[in-house]
């Protein structure tokens, strides 16, 4: 999570670079499929756009996130980037779908099109492109520690995949006109890429809009710090949810029964700090302080 400024403003950056350059790919990769007659290239610019829309979305995140909580919004706004994210992957999918099914009667019915060197062209742009953008943005998404810059590099790691099979298709489509039916071929392999990413995309933000809990390597990661910290002396009841690209949890602590109220109060502050440090993807954590055994004796009863 880019909690300060500087770390802010490095996302911010970096995620306005991929977007400027997602939006000149788009432009060129449509008016270069229909000019070039490449339907894969038509399909991959449709998956470039679905980056450029994954980079408005991360910008909405990073700012929401930045955003301080408000009488409306007690529990911060993450929720609305979560919202847009999964009307993003419901879109995705129709149009990579409706992309894919005419693809595949154009396979069944063998009607390939005289591709134009023109879509080689700016297929082998595209994979360069993309690739840069991938190794520039996870460095400073890993930099500042914020999971949904990480997770915007690897959309762009995906779109020069996809640029592979394009440049593949389109490339026979030019130069081969008994290979021209690949085109279609690679316009099927972009649709089901887009599907699976549009798919993944849609149903995180769903899990996440149910309260769905954090992987369990997370859950028993924030469970050994606890367990760490000097003065706890048992935990338990730990719950956790995602908001947005984050984890928002709370948990139980045992400590000494005969240490003040203020103690009790500097351990659960230490066991915040320790995993808000750690933890980089927990947003808040609530800590309920119980005294030693209390645990034990309800569970017997």
């Amino acid at each position: 999570m880019a909690a300060d400024k500087s770390g802010y403003h490095k996302g911010r950056r970096v995620t306005l670079i991929g977007l400027g350059c997602n939006a000149v790919l788009f432009i060129i990769k449509l008016l270069a499929g229909i000019y070039g007659n490449s339907q894969a290239l038509i399909a991959d610019a449709v998956h470039t756009l679905s980056d450029l829309v994954t980079d408005t979305v991360v910008l909405l995140g990073l700012k929401f996130s930045s955003m301080p909580k408000d009488e409306d919004h007690p529990y911060g706004h993450e929720r609305i980037e979560t919202l847009s994210t999964l009307i993003l992957g419901a879109i995705l999918v129709y149009i990579a779908l409706k992309i894919g099914f005419g693809s595949l009667k154009a396979v069944y019915l063998h009607q390939g099109y005289a591709t134009k060197t023109v879509a080689v062209a700016v297929a082998a742009i595209s994979l360069v492109t993309k690739e840069i953008l991938f190794r520039y943005t996870i460095k400073e998404g890993e930099s500042i520690r914020s999971q949904s810059v990480i997770a915007n590099a690897w959309h762009h790691r995906t779109d020069a995949l996809s640029s592979v099979a394009v440049l593949v298709g389109v490339s026979a489509a030019a130069f081969f006109p008994s290979l021209r039916i690949l085109d279609a071929y690679a316009a099927i392999i972009v649709a089901v890429i887009i599907v699976v990413v549009g798919s993944r995309v849609g149903l995180k933000a769903a899990g996440a809009l149910v309260d769905t809990a954090a992987r369990r390597e997370v859950r028993e990661k924030i469970a050994d710090i606890i367990s760490g910290v000097d003065g706890v002396q048992l935990v338990h009841d730990l719950n956790t949810r995602y908001s947005g690209g984050y984890i928002l949890a709370d948990v139980h602590i045992e400590v000494d029964p005969d240490i003040s109220v203020n103690e009790g109060h500097n351990i659960a502050t230490r066991v915040k700090e320790e995993v808000l440090s750690a933890v980089p993807e927990v947003m808040n954590l609530l800590v309920h302080v119980e005294p030693s055994g209390d645990y034990m004796a309800r569970h017997k009863k």
